[in-house]
């Protein structure tokens, strides 16, 4: 299919592997998906924050969702992928930040045909909702909790 060919109700995300779901993510807010890196922790930095990661010559922090959202932290080592985000608000002291996926985050064109609600699940703290797309569980994340959060330890670690 051909640019010129997509609906106006096509959605463009990205599906970031995480430990047990996929995370929709609108691709408009994606800048870049790079190979797992090293990181450096800062010290009395929360359980999610994974470290901070040196990037286009500044530094943005790299969270674990998974943790951020209430469950359990989870890194892949040097298996996973970062996905840099651009903040879609006030990020505070970060423009940007990044979010550590579990495989290969992949592109999908999609129509709201292809999401469905999951009522069964309950979303976590820094999920709008819990769906299913293309038969797998995922969760749509919301940016704005995820960015609260970064911009509270952002204060505090000043």
């Amino acid at each position: 299919m051909m640019a010129s060919e997509h609906s106006s109700h096509d959605l463009s995300a990205l599906l970031v592997p995480l430990a047990e779901e996929l995370l929709v993510v609108p691709s408009a807010v994606v800048v870049e998906i790079i190979r797992r890196r090293d990181l450096v922790r800062p010290l009395r930095a929360p359980a999610w924050l994974l470290g901070m990661l040196h990037w286009h010559e500044t530094t943005i922090p790299v969270l674990c969702f998974e943790a951020l959202n209430g469950g359990a932290l989870s890194d892949t080592g040097h298996g996973g992928r970062i996905v840099i985000m651009s903040a879609l608000g006030d990020g505070g002291r970060w423009r940007n930040y990044a979010v550590l996926a579990q495989g290969v985050p992949h592109l999908l064109l999609m129509t709201a045909a292809d999401v469905h609600p999951d009522p069964q699940r309950t979303p976590g703290r820094t999920e709008c909702m819990k769906v299913r797309v293309h038969g797998q569980d995922g969760a749509i994340p919301d940016l704005d909790a995820v960015e609260a959060a970064l911009r509270q330890y952002g204060s505090v670690e000043r």
